[in-house]
């Protein structure tokens, strides 16, 4: 079973619209947009796919939903996987990508979450997708 990057970013992707409308979270929404368009991004920049992503693609949800194929269960399991791994990777520069990046999202080059908590909030969002 061999997964297509742009499967796995579409699907990222989708879930993230999902999850950052129905999440509740200390962290501010400008900056969970951000943190879930940077780290999308970033697992497309590992496979050299330049994802393009902005914080402003997130804003659509049921005009997206069709476009794409859903992974099965399986190809979701090994996905949730190897993604640990990546935020691991991803999270210690985190902030720095983002406000790098912050041509990409509303935050203006300005972050009050910590590594740490992009980590954590990563995460939960894996657990939301699994």
């Amino acid at each position: 079973m061999t997964l297509k990057v742009i499967d796995v970013l579409q699907t990222l992707d989708l879930n993230a619209r999902l999850f950052l409308n129905n999440n509740v979270s200390e962290i501010k929404k400008d900056e969970q947009e951000a943190i879930a368009v940077d780290f999308i991004n970033y697992i497309g920049s590992i496979f050299c796919v330049d994802y393009g992503m902005y914080t402003e693609d997130l804003k659509n949800i049921v005009d997206y939903q069709d476009k794409f194929n859903e992974l099965s269960v399986a190809e979701k399991e090994k996905m949730i996987g190897s993604l640990k791994s990546r935020i691991e990777k991803y999270s210690p520069t985190a902030t720095n990508s983002i406000i790098r990046n912050k041509h990409m999202n509303n935050t203006n080059g300005i972050l009050e979450v910590t590594n740490v908590e992009i980590e954590n909030f990563l995460l939960e969002f894996l657990n939301y997708i699994n």
